[in-house]
């Protein structure tokens, strides 16, 4: 499962930004690894990245704890960011994650930003912060 995101606002910083840099993977690393803390949240507040909770669970676990998707940990403990000279990756090797993300024979508990909804407004803002740092450096 691949969901590109693209934002007119993001790109133009980051040709601004290249246009300074010779080396681009530190501001991709930096970007990769706020939005993975980003989308660690999800699993905090149990919403998606736009702030839409997520269904409850139908009946609370064994031991009474209800959040949806944090019963072992294990999808939440696997997102991870990898980073090029082009590109931010944020993703999952869980199997099971897409079936959460995309509502595949389960109810839809999406933990990434979604192709349809783009990035968030508050997650842009910080990413364009994040270049904004290196342009000013």
């Amino acid at each position: 499962m691949i969901i590109q995101i693209e934002t007119a606002a993001v790109d133009l910083a980051l040709q601004q930004l290249s246009q300074r840099l010779t080396h681009m993977e530190p501001v991709m690393t930096d970007i990769g690894e706020h939005v993975a803390s980003l989308v660690d949240l999800t699993f905090t507040d149990a919403a998606d990245p736009y702030g839409s909770p997520w269904l409850p669970l139908k009946k609370p676990r064994k031991d009474g704890s209800s959040k949806p998707l944090n019963d072992t940990g294990r999808l939440k403990g696997s997102i991870t960011s990898n980073a090029s000279a082009l590109e931010a990756i944020i993703g999952t090797n869980v199997a099971y994650g897409k079936y959460h993300q995309l509502g595949l024979g389960s109810p839809q508990r999406a933990f990434l930003p979604t192709q349809e909804g783009g990035l968030p407004e508050s997650w842009e803002r910080e990413v364009l912060d994040i270049i904004h740092r290196y342009l000013v450096t």
